[in-house]
């Protein structure tokens, strides 16, 4: 029981987001372009799941919102942080910037640490 009692907070502390919305989504208009690799699958097929749709960002070109014709662009840096306990799933930090191309400003912003299908149940939330 003891041991319950320690590794508790831990287990929730490896599940954790903060998000900031500055803005709201235009429901009309779900259309993204996402940042290229396998760290981001989980998270774009979740969003074709959802009826967006999905452009990958080409890494060379600077400004992938505008130039794929979609109303959002997302910046994500995931990294690979440790292994959740007792599932061992793996667990990642993550940040997350959601900007709006047609206005050009940043509407949301969410980071922290958690897994893959934490990540994308958060980020599908925020969205709606």
């Amino acid at each position: 029981m003891k041991w319950f009692l320690l590794a508790f907070p831990l287990l929730l502390a490896s599940c954790a987001n903060q998000l900031q919305k500055t803005g709201s989504v235009d429901q009309s208009d779900r259309s993204i372009t996402v940042p290229p690799g396998s760290a981001m699958a989980p998270l774009k097929s979740a969003l074709l799941r959802e009826g967006w749709t999905v452009k990958v960002k080409n890494v060379t070109n600077y400004n992938a919102g505008a130039a794929y014709g979609t109303r959002y662009a997302m910046e994500a840096s995931v990294e690979f942080y440790d292994y959740l306990f007792p599932s061992l799933r793996p667990v990642y930090h993550y940040d997350i910037s959601l900007q709006d191309t047609k206005t050009n400003e940043e509407i949301m912003t969410m980071g922290g640490s958690g897994t893959s299908e934490h990540i994308t149940e958060s980020l599908i939330k925020a969205l709606k």
